[in-house]
């Protein structure tokens, strides 16, 4: 193993100190540490591989639990109206550019919350699409026009 391991790096090292010519203890010493050392460092890389493979396939697991689990909770939810506002708070957050954890900290609601009011499936409050659109930097009169006018179309649709 000792030959196979410093086969490509017997090149490196000065003619007086090659395995041919030197036999020495140190020398002996330090070759056996350096295929130590590679033992070790390539049990380390089949350890971190097959981590980040148990990892990959447990993340593949729950996401595709999560879209089982979302697609029934979708299906349960068709029945109802969808919000129409929805579709510009999404428009409005992708034009701040931020991102939805960004947005929920700053609305002081959850990321899961804050998605349900971008998809539609919920409709917000006006102190929260207030809170929105100052966070995102929109204009609150023109939100409050569209707020308004899906609560008259909520409202009538009762």
């Amino acid at each position: 193993m000792r030959d196979a391991f410093n086969s490509g790096h017997d090149a490196d090292l000065p003619a007086a100190e090659s395995p041919s010519t030197n036999s020495s203890p140190e020398y002996e010493e330090i070759s056996r540490y350096l295929v130590h050392l590679h033992v070790l460092a390539t049990g380390l890389i089949f350890h971190m591989h097959r981590t980040h493979t148990a990892r990959k396939a447990k993340e593949e697991e729950l996401r595709r639990r999560s879209e089982t689990t979302s697609r029934s909770a979708s299906n349960s939810r068709r029945s109802t109206t969808r919000c129409q506002i929805g579709s510009v708070l999404t428009q409005v957050q992708r034009a701040s550019r931020m991102t939805m954890e960004e947005l929920a900290a700053s609305i002081r609601v959850s990321p899961a919350e804050t998605s349900s009011f971008l998809s539609g499936e919920q409709f917000p409050s006006w102190p929260v699409t207030e809170r929105f659109a100052l966070a995102c930097g929109a204009d609150t009169q023109v939100l409050r026009k569209v707020w308004d006018d899906e609560q008259d179309r909520r409202e009538g649709a009762r």
